[in-house]
């Protein structure tokens, strides 16, 4: 079978790219798709890969990560990486799959893999799931996690914080002024705390001179208070940073 709109790169050809990671262990497998024969260009699948001891490690936590990239395949594949971190910060990867594309439909499919599937017993049920404000990832959790925390990761805010203050072209100095306030509001304990510190951080940008300042103000709360909190050390809460 050949993958929509991928030239002539079949999903025997996709096994073959990750079959070096897998050892002398059992191969844990498994392929999900969609195809949508009106418009080939929308159709989803995704090739799971792990092996027995990766996916009994993950079943012993209560947290799991994902994260996806489109550095590693070629075709414009989405490699997505699942699994967990310790407590001193080492990521654990449990599997790796390759997408079409990082939809609902996919992150749905391996989040059913993990919770339920062939090659182990009875399900696994998260308390958090780590990831980037992926709207896709939230409904996928909501779906087959739904009484899991949606944890949105703290890396990737400062990562885009520092983007939005690049094209506002803000100075070398202020943004690393301005990361340090945004560091400091993600040690917030619990939710009071971090509302009543926003919003003194809020107006103390919107009333800076400079419109700059202004406008990464109005983003800031938007994006991070408004739409997105998930991101600050909430009291219980497990890691906030994914791969």
């Amino acid at each position: 079978m050949l993958v929509p709109h991928f030239a002539k790169t079949s999903f025997a050809d996709l096994e073959l790219l990750v079959q070096e990671i897998l050892t002398d262990e059992p191969d844990v497998f498994d392929v999900k798709y969609i195809l949508n024969e009106t418009n080939p260009q929308k159709s989803d699948f995704i090739i799971i890969f792990s092996c027995l001891s990766l996916m009994l490690k993950q079943r012993a936590q209560k947290h799991a990560c994902v994260d996806g990239t489109w550095k590693l395949v070629h075709n414009n594949f989405v490699v997505l990486v699942f699994g967990f971190v310790d407590l001193n910060n080492h990521v654990h990867v449990t599997g790796v799959g390759i997408a079409s594309s990082e939809t609902t439909n996919v992150f749905k499919w391996i989040f059913e893999f993990f919770k339920s599937n062939r090659f182990t017993e009875g399900s696994w049920s998260p308390t958090e799931i780590m990831a980037d404000n992926s709207r896709a990832i939230s409904a996928a959790v909501l779906i087959v996690f739904p009484q899991a925390k949606r944890r949105n990761c703290y890396a990737h805010v400062i990562r885009a914080c520092d983007t939005k203050m690049q094209e506002l072209h803000f100075s070398a100095d202020l943004r690393e002024t301005t990361l340090s306030q945004i560091r400091e509001l993600s040690r917030c304990p619990t939710e009071t705390y971090f509302d009543l510190a926003a919003e003194a951080l809020i107006t103390e940008w919107s009333s800076a001179e400079y419109q700059s300042h202004k406008d990464f103000a109005i983003y800031f709360q938007r994006q991070y208070v408004e739409l997105d909190k998930n991101w600050f050390a909430e009291n219980g809460a497990g890691c906030r940073t994914d791969f």
